[in-house]
């Protein structure tokens, strides 16, 4: 099938934690242990797979794809909107994250995909994408926020001219 890139992030879904309070560094994070385990499996089996996992104390990581940096987080570090302010203050804060041309994130459960400033060197459009939910819908969310969305599996490409708008879908 070909070369498979795993970008890993915590989230607050499998943090170590008493309640709401985080406990640890956001490396303490069940998430990335799993896929820890699931790395090892895969190198001794030979597949063509490789992962990319923040710093101990990091909740974002960064790959860069044919000269597109993809920044992911998980989304639970920001209020719902504040994504592209929290980003902002990630770069002008000289986080790794900053520099990414596209923000992916989750958590707040909806599609969005946003044109957001302006790469200096490349001259083209940054973007923050949100993915839909996986599942098939969460109470949880609808009961706190009001809002609610069909599930999907957002997927786009990265080709050497850059992120390709006209492949972003969701399945």
């Amino acid at each position: 099938y070909g070369h498979v890139d795993v970008v890993c992030v915590p989230s607050n879904h499998t943090q170590w934690r008493r309640g709401k309070q985080q406990l640890g560094n956001p490396g303490d994070d069940l998430g990335l242990l799993v896929h820890k385990q699931v790395q090892k499996i895969a190198i001794e089996a030979g597949w063509d797979v490789s992962w990319t996992f923040p710093d101990d104390f990091a909740e974002a990581s960064i790959i860069d794809i044919h000269g597109t940096k993809l920044g992911v987080v998980h989304g639970n570090q920001y209020a719902p909107g504040q994504a592209v302010k929290w980003w902002s203050g990630q770069q002008h804060g000289g986080q790794p994250i900053g520099a990414s041309d596209i923000l992916l994130a989750g958590h707040y459960h909806h599609f969005t995909a946003l044109p957001t400033g302006r790469n200096p060197y490349t001259k083209k459009t940054k973007w923050f994408l949100q993915a839909p939910t996986l599942d098939n819908g969460s109470d949880w969310y609808r009961n706190w926020s009001g809002d609610d969305s069909d599930p999907g599996l957002l997927i786009f490409d990265i080709t050497e001219e850059g992120f390709d708008l006209q492949s972003l879908d969701i399945l």
